[in-house]
């Protein structure tokens, strides 16, 4: 028999002939790609020794943290960190044959082709977790066949490199899973405030899914986009035998309890910490933010959190004095339409708080009492007690008479200020002056605490370190320590009368005074420490020589 006037056997023959010589130019073409691209691929021995990057953290003496710094949030974990359930689910997700391919998979490719050519869209993934990797330390997002090229070759390299256990921990500590969360340390941390090994199967399941599209499937953003992507990773990690019906079921069935959890900071020193920052930033430059540097200050919760509240305590103490200025705004009179409470809530949320202080809008008031709505949406009562001290500010030095009720200091639709004293309400006011606090240890010149300023959002200049200013009479206690150490005690008798000495390079008498100008005569040191007396000053350090 003959096939169009030829033999069988020549008609195989030259078929395999075709064959070969087609697998001789796809190899020679793969090569001669591999010759021209090699010198362009970057060297992935840099794994071998990588730093992620991971943020700056400030934390204090006691090793408490109180502030971190960096765009990305990372929390390192090592494969043996991460529970199975965890990798599977990844794996199922991303790369099911991650553990027989050697970078890239021509199974997957070509299943992902096949769907693609047979439903008119893409809907696979051809990457593996390897590739993967390898886009996310070594080459940029644009989706160009250059790219993908790339991608593959050094995905083979990568395998080359590094055992399957390393990609995979390189791999779950880079990639980006949204919130600025890198890696399942932190994606754990950020979405349910849990450590990996913490995590549920269906918390797993949707962090496992974030990968494809960190935005689309993301908890806080839409959860029915993610319930579904979990139930989809979870049905996966099902059918590779990873989990059982059960187990299945069970995840499934539970809800996503997703929220966004901050760094959990254990105290608050914004002034310090914003010193450490700089200090960092202007020896390391941007990688301070990037390098994972973790800086121990000298300062402790307790002394830091008693200098704050001393600052804060003693400002507003002293602002109270010289009376009440008034609402911070009028939204609406009195006999005018009321606000609704969505408008009130959300013209608060748009408030910032200062310290204690929490904006509130007076939405009802009476002789005894008034009702401020708040911003988390709660109402709180104000009454005499909390506004007696609000006499009406006239300047530095008069206030008008004491209120005698309560609609003598505010009235509905007045924007005011309010904090909590003890258990009651009290009416309150952003300071108009402001404070600083420095706790040194003596032996040592350790920072034990340091406060610039009222408020850190009120204001970040550091009053501490930043203002330029005269001593004044803070100086005297450290020159009458002086005084002693020359011979003189807090006995010593000093003449508290007015000097007169001529000064050459001013062309005039020096005559220095007491404020007031009142003289006592013959005083003891301490007298004078006491009263703060100028001229016992100056007659103590004329003693010292």
């Amino acid at each position: 028999m003959t096939l169009n006037g030829k033999s069988p056997v020549k008609f195989v023959k030259y078929l395999l002939i075709l064959a070969v010589c087609c697998i001789l130019l796809g190899a020679g073409s793969i090569y001669g790609l591999y010759r021209y691209i090699e010198p362009q691929l970057p060297d992935v021995a840099t794994l071998k020794d990588v730093r992620l990057q991971i943020p700056m953290q400030v934390y204090s003496a006691d090793g408490e943290l109180i502030a971190q710094y960096g765009e990305k949030r990372r929390i390192p974990v090592t494969l043996d960190q991460i529970p199975p359930e965890m990798i599977n689910a990844f794996i199922a997700t991303e790369d099911s044959r991650f553990y027989e391919h050697h970078g890239i998979d021509p199974v997957g490719i070509f299943r992902a082709a096949s769907v693609a050519l047979f439903s008119g869209h893409a809907s696979q993934g051809a990457s593996t977790i390897t590739q993967q990797l390898a886009r996310n330390f070594f080459l940029s997002p644009e989706r160009t066949l250059m790219r993908k090229i790339k991608e593959a070759f050094l995905a083979i390299r990568i395998e080359q490199l590094l055992n399957k256990n390393e990609i995979l921990e390189l791999y779950l500590n880079k990639i980006y899973l949204g919130y600025r969360a890198y890696g399942v340390g932190a994606a754990a941390q950020v979405y349910f405030g849990k450590t990996v090994d913490q995590l549920s199967l269906s918390e797993m399941a949707v962090i496992a899914g974030l990968p494809k599209a960190p935005s689309t499937f993301n908890p806080l953003y839409s959860m029915d986009r993610a319930i579904a992507r979990r139930n989809v990773v979870l049905s996966r990690m099902l059918s590779e035998g990873y989990i059982t019906q059960a187990q299945y079921d069970q995840a499934r069935s539970e809800p996503i309890d997703a929220n966004y959890h901050a760094p959990e900071i254990a105290f608050s020193a914004p002034y310090l910490s914003e010193m450490v920052r700089q200090e960092m930033y202007n020896r390391y430059g941007e990688s301070a933010y990037e390098d994972g540097y973790r800086i121990y200050t000298t300062i402790t919760r307790k002394v830091q959190q008693a200098a704050q509240q001393a600052v804060r305590n003693n400002v507003l103490d002293y602002d109270m004095r010289h009376g009440y200025r008034g609402p911070a705004n009028v939204l609406w009179k009195v006999g005018e339409t009321a606000w609704d409470s969505k408008k009130i809530t959300d013209t608060l949320k748009a408030l910032p708080t200062y310290g204690p202080l929490l904006p509130a809008v007076v939405t009802s008031a009476n002789p005894q009492e008034a009702t401020a709505a708040l911003a988390d949406g709660t109402s709180v009562s104000l009454h005499m007690e909390g506004m007696r001290w609000a006499r009406p500010y006239r300047s530095d030095t008069q206030q008008g008479p004491t209120p005698r009720k309560v609609t003598d200091v505010v009235q509905t639709g007045q924007q005011i200020w309010v904090r909590q004293v003890d258990n009651d309400w009290w009416l309150a006011q952003v300071p108009e002056v402001n404070s600083a606090l420095v706790s040194l240890n003596p032996q040592t010149g350790a920072v034990l605490a340091l406060v610039g300023g009222f408020d850190f959002n009120q204001s970040k200049f550091n009053r501490a370190t930043q203002a330029l200013r005269q001593v004044g009479s803070n100086i005297k206690p450290f020159l009458y320590t002086a005084a002693m150490d020359k011979g003189l005690t807090l006995a010593s008798m000093l003449n508290d009368v007015p000097i007169s000495r001529w000064d050459a390079g001013a062309g005039s008498d020096w005559r220095p005074k007491n404020s007031p100008p009142q003289y006592a005569g013959p005083i003891r040191l301490r007298q004078g420490l006491g009263q703060s007396k100028n001229v016992v000053m100056v007659r103590a350090m004329r003693a010292m020589g």
